[in-house]
Parts: structure tokens; sequence; C-alpha cells
């Protein structure tokens, strides 16, 4: 099968790279520049002789604009083209919480597609990855930092239900999906549901070996103040949004990401323990 992989440089789609060309697939993943999905003359010549396309581009902007239209328009007009060129199968990496009414633009853009996707013909997969942890992650980086504080301050004391996904295990469900052709959507979480503030304390403690930390309970509006502050520093991580998405998490059952598996993906504290076997940070 040749495949065109999109989104190579962010974390989900080095790894898929990685992982795909370990197995011996052939690959096309341009970079950005090269496969520009604002500029179709850059991406056509890469639809010739395409037999399925793995999409794992993904912008947290406050640019509403351009995230709609790199994560929902853009993705359409290529697919429109490819299909007509004999595309098989397209494997779209979506995002946990990604909903036509979403009121993120990031969450409601990945939505669109996602249903257009559905409801267009093609075969198509679509694997949507809860908060994904990896050492190497931006975002469970900043985690892993926050954990290292004595005292905490978290919106709702850290209370809301959250469930963490290994990266190696949302990577293994997109490989799958796309080696059996599957059909539909799948919600790639961790074994566990945890809260937010039990997942800050195993990070705390496989990654820097401490005691508990002191919670204490940030008013929402406080916590977004801050997230505003925090904005920009963060490299558009934190922001209200990103507060939101967190704190709107909907908790979905395992059951259908452990069957496509083959066993139930790692619970928090499985994977933060192999991540820091070695004695943490």
């Amino acid at each position: 099968m040749n495949i065109l992989l999109l989104g190579s440089s962010g974390l989900i789609g080095a790894a898929v790279l990685a992982q795909l060309q370990q197995q011996g697939h052939r690959v096309c993943a341009p970079t950005s520049a090269e496969c520009d999905l604002l500029r179709p003359t850059t991406w056509s010549p890469y639809l010739q002789q395409v037999d399925a396309i793995v999409n794992c581009v993904g912008l947290m902007s406050d640019d509403a604009v351009r995230m709609h239209t790199l994560q929902c328009e853009a993705p359409q007009a290529l697919y429109q083209q490819a299909a007509a060129q004999g595309l098989r199968y397209v494997l779209q990496v979506s995002a946990a919480g990604a909903d036509v009414d979403a009121k993120q633009v990031f969450l409601r853009s990945k939505g669109q597609l996602d249903a257009w996707l559905l409801s267009s013909g093609l075969k198509v997969g679509i694997v949507r990855p809860s908060l994904v942890f990896s050492p190497q992650g931006r975002s469970s980086k900043l985690f892993v930092r926050m954990a290292k504080l004595p005292h905490l301050c978290l919106p709702q004391a850290g209370q809301t239900p959250i469930q963490p996904v290994a990266l190696n295990d949302v990577v293994a469900g997109c490989v799958q999906m796309l080696d059996t052709i599957q059909h539909g959507v799948v919600h790639a979480v961790g074994g566990e549901v945890v809260s937010l503030a039990e997942y800050v304390q195993l990070l705390r403690h496989y990654a820097w070996q401490q005691a508990p930390a002191h919670i204490h309970a940030l008013p929402i509006g406080m916590t977004k103040a801050a997230a505003v502050l925090l904005q920009t520093v963060s490299g558009g991580l934190v922001s209200v949004d990103s507060v939101d998405m967190l704190l709107e998490s909907r908790l979905v059952s395992v059951a259908e990401f452990a069957q496509l598996l083959g066993k139930r993906p790692q619970t928090p504290a499985q994977f933060l323990q192999a991540a820091y076997a070695q004695g943490g940070v």
C-alpha cells in the first residue's frame, strides 16, 4: 500500500511514521512546506498513486480561520481530489471531544471534518485520542514540570476525571486500523480513569520520586485568567480553550479501543512507570 502521511513532524505523526517504516510500508511523508494544505498546488503531485492517506495534522491556535481551514476545509478538498485518483482509505487522527457543535474551534473543525468523512462514501477510520502521554510531548513536559511543585492550584481541586493514554498505544491503534482498513470511529483512551489530581500525583511520584503534593482548588475564573496570561509563554498549549476542553472532557468506554489493540491499553501508572523506570526525569 502506498501511504501519504500528513503531519509527520508532530508527536503522533512522527511516531506513526516510524512504526509504519519499521513494518515495511511505503510511506511518503512530506514536510508542511513541501505539502502545504493551504496551497493545493503543492499537494497535488503527492496524490498520484496514493492508496491511503494518514492525516495527523492538528493546530491549536488563536487564529480561528486558519485553524478551521487547516483542520477542515483544506483536507476535504485534498480527500476529494485523492478519491478521484483512486484513494482507497483515509485514516484521520482527530481528537477526544471532536464534535460539529463544539464551542472550541479546534474541536469543532475536527468534528466537522470527521462528520464529512463519515458521510463522504470514502472508507475512513477516525482515531480520537484522549490526553496523550509521551516523555517527548510538549503537553506531557508541561504536566511533568507542574507536578514537581509541592503545592498545586488546580481547577475544581483537580477532581475532573480524565483518561490519559500512552503514545505507543495510540500509534498501535492507528497502525492496526490502517492494516485492517477498519471503518468508523475509535476513541483512544487509557486503561484507567483517573482524576486530574491523581494524574499529577502519579507524574510526581514516577518522574520526580516525590511525596504527594498539596492540592488546592483554583476558581474557574482565576484558572481562565491565568490561561490567558500563559498562552503566549506556553506556545498556545495553555489557553482558555484548552482549559475548557480539559474540564469538559467526556468519559468513554475503553472496550472498543481494547478490542482494536487486542489487549487493554496501559493505565497511567503502567505507562509512567515504564517511561521513568531509569529513575525519573
